[in-house]
């Protein structure tokens, strides 16, 4: 996927502080990667909503999910946080950048025939 101009600009400018989207770019500028991160402060909300990184090696992976981590923890309230993964996902990925394994979540889907 590559950054187009005047597009790439009107989805940007809905970031601020308290928003990141990091990206993790290939050798000829190609978005490989990225976490989009959120932090609540107020109500103690710190979360990385979005990531794709399966086209990444092991150790870039890591090092984007640090990078959101980092900016999660900045905040002075915060001292954890959560990460909700698929179970088919690389579990390694998230264990190496700090996550430990606490439960096991079985979720249903609701889809509207009518």
């Amino acid at each position: 996927m590559q950054i187009e101009g005047n597009q790439w600009l009107k989805f940007t400018s809905t970031l601020n502080e308290y928003q990141k989207l990091f990206f993790y770019l290939d050798e000829v500028r190609n978005i490989s990667g990225y976490t989009y991160e959120r932090v609540e402060p107020m109500h103690y909300l710190g979360e990385i909503h979005h990531y794709t990184i399966q086209s990444l090696q092991k150790d870039k992976c890591t090092q984007l999910l640090s990078k959101s981590l980092m900016h999660i923890f900045s905040y002075h309230p915060f001292t954890q946080t959560q990460l909700f993964i698929k179970v088919d996902e690389p579990m390694d990925i998230f264990t190496d950048t700090g996550f430990k394994v606490t439960d096991e979540m079985i979720f249903y889907q609701i889809i509207k025939t009518t």
